[in-house]
C-alpha cells in the first residue's frame, strides 16, 4: 500500500529535531489560498492521508496553525490535553475509527497506542495563526509558575525540540 501511495501521491516526512522521521504525509488534495477553490470559498484547505510512527517527543503540549478534522482508521492514540475550564492536562483514548476535530488553538500532546503506527484521513482548514509549545521554563531554563507559549522553531532552537517541560 505505501509504494502505491508514495508512487501515486506526494509524499512528506516530517522530521523531528533531531532529523528522526515521526509522520508520513500523503498529499490527496491542496488548493491554494488564491486559486479557483478560493473563488468559492474553499481557498487554503488540504486533504492528507497521515501514518504516524512515533509518539510526540516533548512532554511539551502544542498547538497547530489551523482547525483539523481527522478520521482515525488504523490504530489510534493516546491524548494528554489542556483544559482550560479547569486549568489541568486531562487524557483521553481516541481508536480507529474515530473522527475528531479541534481548533487551532486547541494543545496537547500524542502517545501511540501499543507503539504501533496511527493511520489517519485529515482535513486542514485555511493558516489562522502561529504554532508551538507551550513551556514550563524560561529562556534561561529556569522553571516558571506559568505555562508560557513559545513559537515552535524558537522552542527548537531554545530546547532542542525535547524539553522544557516536566
Amino acid at each position: 500500500m505505501i509504494t502505491l501511495l508514495n508512487r501515486i501521491l506526494r509524499k512528506e516526512e516530517i522530521r523531528r529535531g533531531d532529523g528522526s522521521v515521526y509522520l508520513h504525509r500523503w498529499t490527496l488534495l491542496r488548493t491554494s489560498k488564491n486559486g479557483l477553490f478560493s473563488k468559492i470559498g474553499f481557498g487554503d484547505r488540504r486533504i492528507y492521508i497521515h501514518k504516524f510512527t512515533e509518539s510526540d517527543h516533548t512532554l511539551c503540549l502544542h498547538d497547530h496553525p489551523n482547525e483539523l478534522t481527522s478520521f482515525i482508521f488504523w490504530n489510534g492514540y493516546s491524548e494528554e490535553y489542556w483544559e482550560p475550564r479547569i486549568k489541568k492536562t486531562q487524557k483521553k483514548t481516541y481508536k480507529a475509527p474515530c473522527i475528531r476535530t479541534f481548533p487551532a488553538s486547541h494543545c496537547h500532546r500524542v502517545t501511540l497506542l501499543n507503539n504501533e503506527p496511527c493511520w489517519s484521513l485529515v482535513y486542514m482548514r485555511p493558516k489562522t495563526r502561529e504554532w508551538g509549545f507551550w513551556t514550563t521554563h524560561g529562556d534561561n531554563g529556569e522553571k516558571l509558575q506559568k505555562r508560557r507559549w513559545v513559537q515552535w522553531e524558537e522552542y527548537e532552537d531554545k530546547f532542542g525540540g525535547n524539553g522544557g517541560c516536566e
